[in-house]
Parts: structure tokens; sequence; C-alpha cells
């Protein structure tokens, strides 16, 4: 694949700590990729994002980032992710 992708924030959770100004979910459309808990940080006029620290294989067609730490919910595939499996 060549080109940029198109990336698209589906979720936001505001937080502010230190650098971090809160979670999101990012969506790469033309990879059919949903990534959760992106962490997204701010220092002055630099800004920055974190990609979470644990993969969830939820079936081997579609792949969904969680991050346990700032969920206290079981992650489970969204109805989208079921289509594609």
């Amino acid at each position: 694949m060549t080109g940029k992708l198109t990336a698209t924030v589906t979720d936001f959770h505001s937080l502010g700590r230190n650098t971090l100004r809160g979670f999101a979910a990012v969506r790469l459309a033309e990879l059919h990729l949903e990534i959760a808990g992106v962490a997204i940080h701010q220092k002055g006029d630099k800004r920055w994002v974190a990609l979470p620290s644990v993969l969830v294989l939820i079936s081997p067609a579609a792949l969904s980032f969680r991050r346990f730490a700032c969920s206290n919910r079981i992650p489970t595939p969204t109805s989208e992710e079921r289509a594609h499996a």
C-alpha cells in the first residue's frame, strides 16, 4: 500500500494529568482497524500520541488494541469487527 492513511478520532475521553490530555480511539479506514486507548499528550506547543501497550487479537482478520489499565470493562469486539471476522 502506498500513500497516506485516513485517521479519524471516533472517541475521546479528556483527562488532564501532567502532559496527558486524554485517551482516544482512532480508526484507520483503509486498514479496517480501530485502535482504542491512544494517549494524547501536550507540553507547550508540542503534541504527540502514544499507542497502547496491550495487543488483543479479536480474530485473524481484525486487530484491536486495548489498554486494560485505563478501563474496567472487558474488551469485546465491535459489530464492525465481528462483521470482518
